[in-house]
């Protein structure tokens, strides 16, 4: 049985959505991941409007939908394959609606945004508590709603829980805690949620932040919880503790030809120089509260002599320590410094997905999952001209996904696993240690 990709789209509360999926004839979604800052995503939807229905009351409409307010909507894009697995793939609100009638026929064009980046617009006044506090739980200060008054639509609940974020260090050391310990400046700073973020807190460590599921709280019903996921310090692999059991840790294999059981046949492979981006050279400084150097640079002298300085610039972090300052800055020139040759993304498409077998549905679906973003995908494939083959180890960092009746492409955004992956037992490429976690 060949894989088949069956989308659906939502619009509305999460109790009682409504299903467009009849009237939509594409879905474009972008979702990035961006170091030390949050991972912007966003989706572009389509929907025939050839019986007017959806042309608002103010444009002379007088359909089913004309007096629908769209940008208080929530949109939840998922995807089921073979019928039985299904993958949330991103949700969101509309924040742009538009409306293209020719008096002939009409279509509607939505404009999703994730809701981090809708809340990061927000401007707040928060006052840390001069506590030492894991980055993490800095994180869930600055999106606390009930602190600080970030507000996100409560899709017909009481109470939105703004990105709900485990703040206790976990035993295995999994995603939903930072391990860097901030001692965070006691002091009262008015500035916009994405600013605190980009220029304080995230900055700490080498981090990642992005949006995944809105849905109803799971200790109570009266909620939405508008979820997310947080990857920084050891850079973990996801292993479910502490967060949502759909973000399981995750090694996907894509192949040519003739897929095995829980292989993906790849369309098409890039490779090259991974130059965009990359920092042979850190300043950071510290705000906190402690005593001693506020500023520490570090230059990866190597790289820089080789492709010239490149620097990476933090002014507003809130490092405990000096020594978590200074460290700070090794890292960042130490791991983005090196230019290597490597894959830069790779297509998956449905049509060539034909001769994968019943058994790897569940890969596929995992793969589209909004919270599977940073997971290991091996790559195996013959160079032109090679004897045989090898297999490239990488990570995704982001992904593109264009949806029309008939044929979906996932192209997967990719960062060398050799600068980003801790050692994994048995591994001919890096060795073995733990359990296979990103470093």
């Amino acid at each position: 049985m060949s894989l088949d990709v069956v989308w659906t789209v939502k619009i509305g509360d999460i109790d009682s959505p409504t299903d467009f999926t009849d009237r939509v004839t594409g879905i474009g979604i972008r979702q990035p991941l961006r170091w030390m800052r949050p991972s912007i995503h966003t989706a572009t939807i389509t929907l025939n409007n050839f019986d007017g229905a959806l042309t608002p009351a103010d444009g002379g409409g007088a359909g089913t939908y004309s007096t629908v307010d769209w940008l208080a909507q929530a949109v939840y894009i998922s995807a089921t394959v073979n019928t039985t697995d299904t993958a949330e793939v991103m949700h969101g609100i509309v924040s742009k609606f538009e409306l293209i009638d020719d008096g002939t026929s009409s279509t509607v064009i939505l404009t999703v945004a994730d809701p981090l980046s809708y809340i990061s617009r927000d401007v707040i006044t928060i006052l840390y508590s001069g506590l030492t506090i894991t980055a993490a739980r800095g994180i869930a200060e600055v999106l606390d709603d009930d602190e600080v008054g970030v507000r996100l639509p409560l899709l017909g609940k009481t109470f939105a829980n703004v990105f709900p974020v485990v703040v206790t260090p976990d035993p295995n050391e999994s995603v939903g805690a930072l391990y860097q310990l901030v001692d965070v400046l006691e002091a009262t700073l008015p500035a916009t949620v994405s600013d605190i973020l980009v220029n304080q807190v995230m900055p700490s460590n080498i981090t990642l932040l992005w949006s995944t599921r809105i849905e109803e709280s799971p200790s109570d019903p009266t909620v939405v919880a508008y979820g997310s996921v947080i990857v920084g310090g050891t850079f973990n692999r996801i292993s479910g503790a502490g967060i949502p059991s759909y973000a399981n840790p995750t090694t996907f294999k894509l192949v040519e030809t003739s897929p095995s059981a829980n292989e993906l046949t790849f369309t098409k492979l890039e490779m090259g120089y991974d130059s965009a981006g990359r920092y042979n050279a850190a300043t950071v400084t510290s705000i906190s509260t402690y005593t001693g150097t506020k500023t520490f640079s570090h230059t990866n002298t190597a790289a820089a002599d080789d492709y010239g300085q490149n620097r990476w610039t933090a002014t507003q972090t809130v490092n405990d320590a000096p020594e978590s300052t200074k460290t700070q800055a090794e890292a960042v020139a130490n791991r983005f410094g090196p230019v290597v040759f490597t894959t830069t993304s790779v297509e998956l498409t449905t049509p060539n997905l034909a001769d994968n077998p019943d058994n790897s549905k569940q890969e596929l679906a995992a793969l589209l999952d909004s919270a599977n973003l940073w997971q290991r995908v091996d790559i195996e494939y013959t160079p032109t001209g090679a004897a045989g083959s090898i297999t490239v180890e990488a990570v995704i960092f982001g992904r593109t996904i264009n949806a029309r009746p008939g044929r979906t492409s996932i192209v997967l955004d990719l960062v060398p696993a050799s600068l980003w992956s801790g050692f994994t037992l048995n591994s001919n490429t890096l060795g073995k240690l733990d359990e296979d976690r990103l470093v």
